[in-house]
Formats: structure tokens, C-alpha cells, sequence
């Protein structure tokens, strides 16, 4: 019995193929949709989980409080960790760590590692990732002493037994790090992403600056410890540290502690390890993805009561004969649910076939195995049942109540009919108008952040980073003297800190000499004596660096000013602040005399405000700014690299461009406007199948009118309008219901940025133009096969 039922449906899925084709189709894209961006929110919330007491372990955050606004960061002092250590007893145990760049050589061949961490010997006491050979409790406990993971062993040394092994730490010099362990690859879903982790011990010296706020902190806790009352004592116990050293700040500070699990979605402070995700865009996307399932089920619902519909006389037939609402419920169900499990199958080979293209599109870090677990395919079985048997006990108890004779003889009400098919249409395409036009909105933001609102050029300029060895300082100047000889470079500059690169030279205690003190936060660079020409930076006032300047060997001092800076020390206008000394009330020396003030230097993206700069003259730079003209880009870093390894013969080539470098922080906006390109697509493919498949019914179903009509004279432009004009309608409405929340919604997004774009009422016109144009298109197609067909057959039809 069972497969003779199964056996009916699928003949009646193939009697009508082409609208139960759309059908399908529609569902399996709203469900690979919600398929896809469910795993993506279950990845994000799932970082550091895996961690063994991760509910216990917690990030200390460093909050400074100045006029200017809240500093936030995740840098804090080589002592903060130890001083709570030692006199907070809920501190169970703690770690300090840092990010770093390091470069790395194995017998003659030198890597470049970027995910190289710095750590104390409590590092894989704290954290726990598996070890796979050598000695955990040896770990990390003296310097230069190196724990790998098993990817970066198999690099270096193959299938050799890496422990013992010694690798060197070069650029500059040559020091020799000894492998201690081996780790498992770090999982994906983890802020700690490294690939080597060297004992911090080996940085320590005279030189290192143990108070310096540059190393991230983690902490231990007792179970049932408070870590509001464990940030208060840190916080109480700093400010003791801070008087006993006789500094007293002008400026509020305050510590608390960060859940480890909240680091990813909740965190853009400073010194992160990585850029974080946006837990705001999780929400949205989750939305986004709801409404385009509801899209598709509706598409899904609609066709599929058209389809009960023809069928209507066999239902009241099997009504009049004893049919039982068990068989009727059970055939609604099985119906729903075999159509729902063709979709889900066919959304799981839609995800399977684009999710290569969408991982690079989308920069997705998960594979396509976290799709594909157990848990998620068993899950989506179970609601598709849920939903099956909803919907074949609705319909039930809807044609229970119809009249078997009115069934028969087809005079159930059919008023009210276009209602229904309106309201889908018009939610269907409401929700793709939005969509729509929340993309074009926000790729426009994008695009003026990058270009538009950029008040400096950073386009066709090579960065190349050498070492902070001062060694090299003369032969920096020889390097970019050579530089100009080659056909299509034009000039150079150099900086101690490159656009798109997080600052961390800052501090506050900066005042003009002989006022009051300031609780102002201001942060520094070194530049060189062109480098505000170099990149087009406006000047507001004074003048620029005079060439032979420099702050760092004797003599006057002159310092720039960006125009927040002169802003925050008080100047009405930019020419009041020039001729002023600013002095640094910390160390009491004077800084420099203000010579300039300039416009819009961005050393962050443009959703964040522009924090007040200082600018050094120097004559040296850690980052070499090459500009060049029509010129191969490979051809150009091959020719650079070369007269780099000419003079820094014993230095690592690193090198970037840097409009690709500074683009780098707009990478979760550029990641979640691609997901709604992506949604948007879907949604508008939903839209047309449904559209496409309301058309092929409703011209089914006046098929003997349109005959008529035919046969009466009437025109095929006539016979258009007829089966058209409902559709545009509906779109039309679609088009005035999206248009004022998509404008609300979208305000609301662009509140988040310090610089934005402005919503340009051609955004809403074009987008809703868009959703008419592929409306007409749709429907004229298959109102023009109707209106076409030989009436002589459609009088014959049935």
C-alpha cells in the first residue's frame, strides 16, 4: 500500500513536470539558503568552544577614558598578568601572548610566518590543544625554545621527527630556536590561529618595555569567581602600581575581563589577534535568509493548492465514497513530505556544486565536511517531516469542511482566489526589492569608504617593510636613490607605521605648553619629510617638513598636526594652533613646535572616526612607499625585490600593494554586502519561479476564456494586458511596501560608520525598475504562449 501511494505521487509530481519542476526548485533554493547561512552562524558562535574551560577563562581589556573618547584595547603591560597573579586569589593561573610576524629559516630556505605567537609556559596549560609529541609541562619555559603545529612540521621537515631540531629566527640577525613540541593545526573556529608559538622569554632584555601596553593577557579563574570583582581589584591594584612609580594619570582608567567565547563576535578593540566577525551582521543575515525560505515557502504553498485545486473532483469523489480523513491526511503528508525531501536533496547538491565558488567569494573559513555532519542533515529531515505533517493536517481540515457535491461539481467559492496568489506575489517581491535595493546601497558605502570619501591616494603605491634594525637605516636612503632610476617609478616615501595598520604608538598626557592639562588621547608616527605630498594629503595650514628634518638627532623640534589633533588641543581655527610647543606632561619634555595642520590622513578604514595625530619628521621609515606609473605589477616586485636583496642582502623580501593592504579592514562589510548579493539573487530567482508558475497556472485555468476571447476578435496585445495586469499590480504594491523599509533599514546600517554615503532616491527608483522589468519579462513569456495558442485547442482543452 505504501508504495503503491508513493508510486501515485510520483506520477502525479510527473503530470505536471514543469509547474512541480518550479516548485521544487523554488523550496530547494530557500532551503539551501537557510542551509548555508545556518552553518556559517553555527561556526561563528562556535569559536573557542572547544576549549576545555572556556566558560572560566577570560581576556583582560584595558579601557582609557579621554576627552577625545573610550579607548579600548586588549594590549596591556608584561606586568598587569603577574601583579593579579600574585595577589588576586580567584586568578588561578594566567598567560601573556602576542602576535608577530616572524621569519623563520630551515637549513637555506627562509618562510615568512604570519601566524607566529609569542607566549609563557602557562600558554598550553590554559588553552588546551592536543599535543602530539614532546613533553607539555617542558614547554615554553625557556627562551628560544619553539612549539610547532603538525602542518608546519610536515613543511619543514617532512616526515622527520621535528623534536630537538633547531630552526632560526632571522631578519634581523640570526637566532637559534629550539623545537620543543609538536601540536595538532589549530582549528578553524579558534581567535588563537597560530602556526609556531616561541617562549616569550625570548624577547625579554634590557630593551623590552615591560610596561608598554602590547601584550594580550588571559586569565584562569577559580570556579564560582565573580570577573566584574576580579576587573575591579586588577583595576585597584594598577592605579597602586601606577602611584608607587610616582605617575599620577589625568585621565580615567579601567580594567574588565571578556568572556573567551565573546572574543570573536563581541570584540574590534586594539592589538587583536585577527579581525573579528560582527555579530550585528549574524542577526542580519539570519533575518535575511528567514525571509527568503518564507519566499520560497510561499512559492511552495501557492502552486501547491493550485495543483490540489485540479484535482479537486477526484478528492470529493473519494469524499462521497467513505474516504476516511486518515487517508486524506496521509496523502497530504506523504505528498508535502516527499516533495520537501526532492528539495532538501536537491538544496544539498546546490550547496555541494557552488560551495567551492561561494568559499572564495565569500572568504568562508569552514570546509564543506561541516555541512555535510550527521547532525545537520538528521535536523533538516526532522523539520521537513514537522512541516509535512502541519501542512497535510491543514489542508485536511480544510476540505473536511467542503461539501463532497460542491467538490464534484466544482463550486467551491472561489472568491477570494487572486487575493492569496496577490499577497504572495506581493510579499515575494517585496522582499527582493529590499534586497535588491539594500545592495546596491551598500555596495555604494563600500565603494565611497575605499575611494570615494579617501582623502588621500594610496592607489599604485608598493609597500615594502624592511627591518627595524637601525643597520639599515643608511642603506634605506641608498635603496630608494636606486629606486628612481627605474622607468616608471616615480617617487618614494617611507612611515614607521603604514595606512591600514593599527597604530600603536598612543598615549595621553599631551597638553600645549603653558595651558592646563588635557585628557586627550593622541597617537604618533614618524614620516618622512615628503610623505604628505606623496599621498596627496592636503595641507590646512603652515607648512610641510622641510627635507633635511628630523626630531631624532638634536636640534629644534617640528611637529604636523592632523586636524583632529588641533581640534581636540583647543584651536578655533587651524592657523591659532601654529607656533605652539606641545609638551608631554609624562616625561615633561616638550615634543616639538607645530609647523602644520593637515587634512584627512586615514590611518584606519572609514567606519571608524579619525582619531588626533602627531606626526614626527624622520629621516628613516620601517615602511618603504614606492609609487609607480603603468607598469606590470609583477614585473615591478621583481624588479624591487631585486635591488632590495642588493642592499638588505640579509633581509626577507615582504612587500604588499597598499590600496589592497588598507582595503583589508573593510573585509566583514565586503563579506556580508557579497552575502546579500548572494541572497538577492536567490530571492529574485524565487521570484521568477513562482511568478513564472503563477502564470502557467493562471493561464491553465482561463485557458477556454483566452480561447474565447480569441475567437471573439481579440487581440494578442489585448489577451497581454489581460493576463499581465494582475502581476504588475502586485509588483507595483511589492515596490511601495519595500522601498520606505529598505530606507529605514538601510539609515539605520549607515549610522554605524564615521564617514557615509548619502541614500540617493535613484538607488529605489532603479531597484524597484529591476523588479519590474524582470516581472514583465517573466510573465509577458508566458502570457505570449497563451495568447498565441490555436484557440481551436484550447476550446478542446479538457
Amino acid at each position: 500500500m505504501i508504495f503503491k501511494n508513493i508510486k501515485i505521487i510520483f506520477r502525479e509530481l510527473f503530470k505536471n513536470k514543469v509547474v512541480n519542476g518550479i516548485n521544487i526548485t523554488g523550496l530547494a533554493i530557500g532551503i539551501a539558503a537557510i542551509l548555508f547561512i545556518v552553518q556559517y552562524i553555527w561556526f561563528e558562535t562556535s569559536f573557542d568552544s572547544f576549549i576545555q574551560n572556556n566558560d572560566r577563562i577570560y581576556r583582560l581589556v584595558f579601557n582609557r577614558y579621554y576627552t577625545t573618547g573610550l579607548d579600548q584595547s586588549v594590549g596591556n603591560s608584561y606586568l598587569a598578568g603577574q601583579i593579579a597573579r600574585e595577589n588576586i586569589p580567584e586568578v588561578e593561573n594566567f598567560v601573556r601572548c602576542k602576535k608577530s610576524t616572524q621569519f623563520l629559516q630551515v637549513e637555506e630556505d627562509i618562510f615568512k610566518e604570519e601566524r607566529a605567537f609569542f607566549a609563557d609556559s602557562s600558554f598550553f596549560d590554559l588553552f588546551s590543544y592536543p599535543v602530539v609529541s614532546g613533553v607539555k609541562s617542558d614547554f615554553l619555559r625557556e627562551p628560544n625554545v619553539a612549539v610547532i603545529t603538525e602542518s608546519l612540521a610536515r613543511k619543514y621537515f617532512g616526515d622527520e621527527d621535528p623534536i630537538g631540531k633547531t630552526i632560526y629566527r632571522v631578519n634581523p640577525g640570526k637566532t637559534p630556536l629550539l623545537i620543543q613540541g609538536v601540536v595538532k593545526d589549530v582549528p578553524e573556529n579558534s581567535h588563537l590561529k597560530f602556526d609556531v608559538i616561541i617562549s616569550l622569554a625570548s624577547e625579554l632584555g634590557p630593551s623590552y618595555c615591560y610596561t608598554c601596553n602590547n601584550t594580550n593577557t588571559y586569565f584562569l579563574l577559580r570556579e564560582g569567581s565573580n570577573p566584574n570583582e576580579v576587573a575591579a581589584k586588577i583595576t585597584d591594584y594598577a592605579l597602586e602600581f601606577l602611584e608607587s612609580r610616582g605617575m599620577k594619570l589625568d585621565f580615567k582608567i579601567e580594567y574588565e575581563l571578556q568572556k573567551l567565547t565573546d572574543i570573536h563576535l563581541h570584540s574590534h578593540y586594539r592589538f587583536e589577534h585577527e579581525a573579528n566577525g560582527n555579530y550585528g551582521y549574524l542577526i542580519a543575515l539570519m533575518i535575511v535568509a528567514f525571509f527568503i525560505l518564507l519566499s520560497a515557502w510561499l512559492n511552495y504553498t501557492n502552486i501547491y493548492k493550485s495543483l490540489i485545486k485540479r484535482k479537486i473532483k477526484s478528492l470529493g469523489v473519494r469524499k462521497i465514497n467513505g474516504a476516511s480523513w486518515r487517508s486524506f491526511a496521509m496523502d497530504f503528508i506523504s505528498e508535502t513530505w516527499i516533495t520537501g525531501l526532492i528539495s532538501l536533496i536537491l538544496a544539498f547538491a546546490i550547496i555541494s556544486l557552488l560551495f567551492p565558488t561561494l568559499k572564495s567569494y565569500l572568504h568562508l573559513e569552514y570546509s564543506f565536511d561541516f555541512i555535510l555532519r550527521l547532525r545537520t542533515i538528521l535536523y533538516s529531515i526532522l523539520i521537513m517531516t514537522g512541516i509535512s505533517i502541519g501542512v497535510g493536517i491543514i489542508l485536511t481540515l480544510r476540505y473536511l469542511k467542503t461539501i463532497p457535491l460542491n467538490m464534484v461539481l466544482t463550486k467551491s467559492s472561489n472568491a477570494g482566489n487572486k487575493r492569496p496568489k496577490n499577497f504572495v506575489l506581493i510579499a515575494q517581491f517585496s522582499i527582493a526589492v529590499f534586497l535588491i535595493a539594500s545592495t546596491m546601497i551598500a555596495i555604494q558605502q563600500i565603494h565611497y569608504m575605499q575611494d570615494s570619501a579617501l582623502s588621500m591616494n594610496i592607489d599604485q603605491v608598493l609597500t615594502v617593510k624592511r627591518s627595524v634594525d637601525g643597520k639599515y637605516n643608511t642603506k634605506q636612503r641608498e635603496f630608494e636613490q636606486s629606486l628612481k632610476n627605474f622607468p616608471g617609478i616615480l617617487e618614494t616615501s617611507y612611515s614607521t607605521v603604514t595606512p591600514g595598520e593599527k597604530n600603536g604608538w598612543v598615549k595621553g598626557g599631551i597638553a600645549i605648553k603653558g595651558t592646563d592639562l588635557l585628557s586627550d588621547q593622541f597617537f604618533q608616527s614618524n614620516v618622512a619629510p615628503g610623505f604628505f605630498d606623496f599621498f596627496d594629503v592636503k595641507l590646512l595650514a603652515g607648512r610641510s617638513f622641510f627635507p633635511d628634518e628630523t626630531n631624532w638627532e638634536g636640534g629644534p623640534r617640528h611637529i604636523i598636526l592632523n586636524k583632529q589633533a588641533a581640534l581636540a588641543l583647543g584651536a578655533a581655527n587651524y592657523e591659532d594652533i601654529l607656533g605652539k610647543i606641545l609638551v608631554d606632561n609624562d616625561d615633561k619634555n616638550e615634543m616639538g613646535e607645530v609647523v602644520g595642520v593637515v587634512d584627512g590622513y586615514f590611518q584606519n578604514s572609514l567606519d571608524q572616526e579619525v582619531m588626533p595625530t602627531i606626526f614626527n619628521p624622520d629621516q628613516f621609515g620601517y615602511f618603504i612607499f614606492i609609487k609607480f606609473h603603468n607598469e606590470n605589477p609583477v614585473e615591478l616586485v621583481s624588479k624591487v625585490k631585486a635591488e632590495y636583496q642588493e642592499y638588505f642582502k640579509d633581509s626577507y623580501f615582504e612587500y604588499f600593494f597598499l590600496d589592497d593592504y588598507f582595503n583589508q579592514q573593510y573585509q566583514s562589510h565586503i563579506q556580508f554586502n557579497r552575502c546579500f548579493i548572494l541572497f538577492s539573487i536567490m530571492a529574485i530567482i524565487i521570484s521568477i519561479l513562482s511568478l513564472l508558475g503563477a502564470a502557467i497556472m493562471s493561464s491553465v485555468e482561463r485557458i477556454k476564456e483566452i480561447g474565447i476571447r480569441k475567437v471573439n476578435g481579440a487581440r494578442i496585445t489585448e489577451i497581454l494586458v489581460l493576463l499581465n495586469t494582475e502581476s504588475i499590480k502586485g509588483v507595483i504594491i511589492a515596490i511601495i511596501i519595500a522601498t520606505p523599509l529598505a530606507w529605514y533599514t538601510m539609515h539605520k546600517w549607515l549610522e554605524n560608520f564615521a564617514y557615509k554615503t548619502t541614500l540617493s532616491w535613484w538607488i529605489f527608483a532603479l531597484a524597484g525598475l529591476l523588479a519590474l522589468g524582470i516581472a514583465l519579462l517573466t510573465v509577458s513569456w508566458q502570457s505570449w504562449r497563451a495568447a498565441t495558442r490555436n484557440p481551436v485547442e484550447a476550446l478542446r482543452y479538457e
